[in-house]
């Protein structure tokens, strides 16, 4: 399954400067910088400006430790099911993430 990528983060002097992604299978690569934004093969990106989670897609992976731990990952996951929230899960949190920034571009050129 062509689902996995490439990331880089700098970090300065403790803080996040640089991150970059890079999906091979569909020559996509995403870059930030702090303060700048994000860009797609060099077109600026964003999300969008919705904060009503119920109008949202959850897209998300479980971490390989704390899958036990009470009121973890699983039982906020089980939450937003519960609620009929729709829910991917791809395989490659980083361009899953890169994605949600992309799909709001797509839906403008649509």
């Amino acid at each position: 399954m062509p689902l996995n990528c490439i990331s880089i983060g700098v970090e300065f002097k403790g803080e996040m400067i640089l991150g970059m992604v890079y999906n091979p299978h569909m020559n996509e690569l995403f870059f930030a910088e702090k303060g700048e934004g994000a860009t797609l093969n060099g077109q600026a990106i964003k999300v969008s400006a919705e904060t009503d989670v119920m109008k949202s897609c959850l897209v998300t992976g479980f971490p390989y430790t704390y899958i036990q731990q009470n009121n973890g990952p699983i039982e906020v996951f089980e939450r937003f099911v519960r609620e009929g929230v729709p829910v991917r899960r791809l395989g490659a949190a980083a361009i899953d993430l890169c994605w949600v920034a992309a799909a709001f571009r797509w839906i403008l050129r649509a």
